[in-house]
């Protein structure tokens, strides 16, 4: 589901004035960071960059010139997205972000799965 990057970040960008999507690694609470070539088109390499952020798991892509001498890195419009938590182990929780949409993934997929990761919150 494609998402607003401006939106997703905006305290950080609230507190910084700027963020782009080369600097989100470096964002506290972002982890599972993953940068991978997807594949190669002439000059350019397009890479595939998957990352998880309070509690959801988000997406975008970006090209970046396959030569050492060339500064030619661009991120492709409309590609920052929310992925799907595909099972438990892709949602993450914890005590300040969890939104109802997650917790009523998890009841849809297991009752008692959403009282395991509350226990787990409760002894952190």
């Amino acid at each position: 589901m494609q998402v607003n990057f401006e939106e997703v970040f905006e305290d950080e960008i609230e507190e910084n004035g700027y963020l782009s999507e080369f600097e989100i690694e470096d964002v506290d609470g972002v982890t599972d960071y993953e940068d991978d070539i997807s594949y190669n088109s002439g000059w350019y390499n397009y890479h595939e960059v998957t990352f998880k952020y309070r509690g959801k798991k988000y997406s975008f892509e970006y090209k970046s010139h396959t030569s050492d001498n060339v500064c030619d890195t661009e991120v492709l419009s409309g590609t920052f997205k929310e992925i799907e938590p595909a099972n438990l182990k892709d949602l993450t929780l914890n005590k300040e972000w969890y939104s109802l949409e997650e917790v009523m993934y998890l009841l849809k997929l297991d009752p008692k799965a959403i009282e395991k990761l509350l226990e787990e919150i409760d002894e952190e």
